[in-house]
């Protein structure tokens, strides 16, 4: 979970924000205009998203506080295929575009980047380092048109893209004055800086990698004013 300070009654210590205006989602018509109400988040509600681990499912869960009535539910959640360790909130895509984005660390190497702002969400908006499927995409591809659309082999593997980690990811924290900058600690012993608006370049986004840690990286924050 992440705790950030909030003048929301009710909510003061617990709140999730930074993406002003209201999001809106796309629904079937529905007659019953209380289904839209509750599906549309209005300005001043708060968020609080949490990461779940029940048996073997794995989840996010976007909970809203509505300050008006005093409501406090589930408004959606985002199936995960690996367990998290841990979440940052950021208000910045991979295209520079503003939102609610959750950064998920997990046992993997990879960083799975996820829109709050979608339901249903069936893939994160971008994947910062972890398994290389570049063969495996292009192998289903090509057999895509074939009789029976063999699946790929994905014991074939090709090992991490350029500058993930290589170990689990620990610990996340976003930069609130260059907001598209993610940072990353791992049980490689190695933190890394992100720039989620350059992950389709060569070096997968990784703007700096810190190798000055001699055991793994569990915590990280930025400075509260330069950071």
């Amino acid at each position: 979970r992440e705790f950030m300070a909030s003048d929301v009654k009710g909510l003061e210590a617990m709140s999730f924000g930074g993406y002003a205006g209201q999001a809106e989602f796309n629904i079937e018509e529905d007659d019953d205009d209380s289904d839209v109400d509750d599906t549309n988040l209005q300005p001043n509600d708060a968020l609080i998203i949490v990461a779940k681990t029940q048996e073997d499912f794995a989840s996010l869960e976007v909970t809203v506080y509505e300050e008006r009535t005093g409501n406090l539910f589930i408004h959606h959640d985002i199936p995960l295929p690996a367990f998290p360790l841990c979440l940052a909130h950021g208000t910045i895509n991979n295209d520079g575009e503003a939102g609610n984005y959750i950064a998920v660390g997990t046992f993997e190497p990879g960083i799975e980047i996820w829109n709050a702002d979608t339901l249903n969400a069936l893939e994160p908006t971008v994947i910062l380092g972890g398994e290389d499927t570049t063969d495996a995409d292009e192998q289903w591809a090509k057999t895509m048109g074939r009789k029976g659309r063999a699946k790929p082999n994905m014991n074939n593997r090709n090992g991490l893209r350029v500058g993930s980690h290589t170990d689990a990811v620990m610990s996340l924290s976003w930069s609130t004055v260059h907001r598209q900058v993610l940072a990353s600690g791992s049980a490689d012993k190695t933190v890394k800086l992100w720039d989620v608006t350059r992950a389709g370049d060569a070096n997968g986004g990784v703007a700096a990698t810190l190798t000055h840690h001699t055991d793994k990286v569990q915590s990280l924050a930025w400075h509260p004013s330069e950071g």
